[in-house]
């Protein structure tokens, strides 16, 4: 808050002194021919008087910052500025000194103004964090209040109610109620989503319709929106090694400059040809050309659900051409799912296999029992809790249902000593043939079976991410074609899952060192690397490749704390269109430079053949800086391509 008021009383008194000048130039230039000219041989007209104020106010300020920049060696467009000032004082041009000094006083106001734009969407992120929340005060006897409290009161565990058309203050977890949920300004979804309980919700989210009561996970300082303000602000302010280069050259370009006014003045002997090349050919569009750009595009990741920690990572992802990803949590939810059931003997149905599996898991909480709790609530199945359960340890389950012994467990169960299969050899083989089919299939087989015979087979599989062929679509398109897949899963897993998606490089059963030759094989190779991950196992390999992104939601937080980009949600889809900005921003920072170079030398040419005069040259100052940041500006307004699949 504070902040932000600064940086308007810092604007309000900008503006305030450039409104100063503006009238300081006009009575100037009404009085000049009105008002006698004075004893004093250097001042003229008692009306140059408003110029030398103008001088002071305007003129001054910049010379003295410039003697101390070039004591640091830094050679900035307020030296050559400030050169023209002094020569146009020896002309005793104190009109033109005003004009000078109002043209470049509002040619800064304008392009800060413009800057701020592509800086909108981060002011708007701050926006999205309410100040003021109601906090629910769980008194005796189940008593309850509600208290308006600022946001920067609320810990860890404290309730909240959440109302129609208010932010969610804090990240949390419903415990009450639900909602239509607006998450656009977090991870780029357009339509909300429905939240009820035990569903996950971030701070700066929108209730579009409904009521919530949320527990709080974090301190507002620690919510997901402020992370994003953070990163943001960090990223917009660290330079990339383009945007370096073109600071180094403004800095060899101010020198010339200089050494071209005063050859124009030795040969010409004019001042005012030469502090009309001076003003013109200041480098303030080119040292804007290429931080404008950036800062638009990582205003426009954030935007679209990424999160950007460094400049530099956006310049690097556009140069990308191979793609490496982790199987489980990027490609797949990391959820199972079930793919198939097949009885084995025909007089039990696909229904009753599953509900008696999901009764034997009934008091597990391993990801198998919530698969089969999850679809027999789907299909409406009653579940109830077995007599006699017991784990088998390596295997499974077991456990009575209804009087009768039934068993739950992996391939391993064939060979279990407390079964007495009298099935035919046949059904057996059908049922080893069938294991190995699922197995094939990258799935996880499960068999169901009672202590005489095999009932039937259960196979599991990865769920595969909504999104990740549009990704894979869209990464071809883009033309990034060495994508590969590196796993710490099984490789019947993992094969299955590439030839799902049409990749060919899959590396499987990988420890994170193995991961991390890999990667730093393909950069010994001249590559440049994007490694997508989520796991603890991924953090070495994120950190070493070229950019590393990390999937943010139920990822780790050592993968996240690797990585140069965090995608905020689960649509990984949403990584193409800033592989795609990467490139867009890579051409318009070449674009900015080269119409700031060009533009530069023809404003040279035109002062050299006497078409511009020192107020020419301001204008022609102004107009160079604006076409180069409202040409960046145009990245903040890229949308997302839709891909047809």
């Amino acid at each position: 808050m504070a902040e932000n008021l600064g940086k308007l009383n810092e604007k309000f008194k900008k503006g305030i002194i450039l409104t100063i000048e503006l009238i300081l130039c006009i009575l100037n230039g009404v009085f000049l021919y009105l008002i006698p000219d004075s004893s004093l041989w250097w001042l003229g007209s008692y009306a140059n008087i408003f110029g030398l104020i103008s001088l002071v106010i305007g003129g001054i300020p910049v010379m003295i910052e410039s003697i101390r920049e070039v004591f640091h060696k830094n050679l900035t467009a307020d030296i050559l500025f400030s050169i023209a000032l002094i020569a146009t004082l020896y002309l005793e041009d104190f009109f033109a000194i005003s004009l000078l000094i109002i043209m470049m006083g509002a040619g800064e106001f304008i392009e800060e103004w413009t800057v701020n734009r592509a800086h909108g969407n981060l002011e708007s992120l701050i926006e999205l964090q309410p100040q003021i929340c109601h906090k629910k005060i769980i008194g005796t006897e189940n008593s309850s209040a509600i208290n308006d409290v600022s946001v920067g009161e609320i810990v860890s565990d404290d309730i909240i109610i959440v109302k129609q058309g208010e932010r969610i203050a804090v990240d949390g977890i419903v415990i009450s109620g639900n909602a239509d949920v607006d998450q656009s300004a977090l991870n780029g979804e357009s339509i909300p989503a429905f939240m009820k309980y035990n569903n996950k919700v971030l701070s700066g989210s929108l209730i579009v319709d409904g009521y919530l009561e949320i527990k709080c996970l974090f301190p507002a300082h620690e919510s997901s929106i402020e992370k994003v303000i953070r990163l943001v602000k960090s990223a917009q302010e660290e330079k990339s090694e383009f945007q370096t280069l073109t600071d180094k050259w403004a800095q060899f370009f101010a020198p010339i400059i200089i050494c071209v006014a005063l050859i124009a003045w030795l040969i010409t002997q004019n001042l005012y040809l030469s502090v009309t090349i001076l003003v013109v050919a200041c480098p303030c569009a080119l040292v804007l050309s290429v931080p404008t750009a950036f800062i638009a595009s990582i205003a426009n990741a954030a935007r679209n659900g990424v999160w950007v920690k460094s400049g530099g990572s956006i310049e690097i992802i556009g140069k990308i051409d191979t793609v490496m990803l982790d199987k489980t949590g990027t490609l797949t939810t990391g959820n199972l799912i079930v793919a198939e059931i097949v009885p084995i003997n025909s007089l039990f149905s696909e229904d009753f296999i599953l509900k008696t599996a999901t009764d034997l898991e009934y008091y597990s909480s391993h990801p198998i029992a919530k698969c089969l709790m999850y679809n027999s609530k789907v299909k409406k199945l009653k579940i109830d809790p077995p007599s006699d359960y017991k784990i088998l340890s390596g295997i499974g389950v077991t456990g009575a249902l209804l009087g009768k012994k039934y068993y739950f467990g992996n391939k391993t169960l064939l060979e279990f000593e407390g079964l007495n299969i009298t099935q035919s050899t046949d059904q057996i083989k059908i049922t080893q043939k069938l294991i190995k089919i699922s197995e094939e299939s990258g799935n996880l087989p499960l068999i169901l079976a009672k202590s005489d015979e095999i009932i039937g087979i259960i196979s599991l599989k990865d769920e595969l991410r909504d999104s990740v062929s549009e990704f894979i679509i869209g990464l071809e398109k883009l033309g990034i074609n060495r994508i590969g897949i590196l796993s710490g899963d099984n490789k019947s897993r993992s094969d299955a899952v590439a030839e799902n998606l049409g990749i060919t490089f899959v590396k499987a059963h990988l420890k994170p060192e193995e991961k991390y030759e890999i990667i730093q094989n393909e950069i010994d190779n001249n590559h440049k690397v994007a490694m997508i991950g989520d796991g603890i196992n991924d953090a070495p390999s994120l950190a070493l490749s070229t950019i590393g992104i990390a999937i943010g939601q139920g990822g780790t937080a050592l993968a996240a704390s690797q990585a140069d980009m965090i995608l905020m949600d689960d649509n990984i889809s949403n990584l193409i269109h800033i592989f795609d900005i990467g490139r867009r921003t890579i051409r318009k920072s070449k674009i900015n430079i080269i119409l700031a170079l060009i533009l530069n030398i023809i404003g040279i040419f035109l002062s050299i053949y006497g078409i511009l005069n020192p107020i020419g040259a301001a204008l022609w100052h102004v107009m160079e800086s604006l076409i180069v940041v409202v040409n960046s500006t145009i990245l903040l307004w890229i949308k997302p391509k839709k891909l047809i699949i």
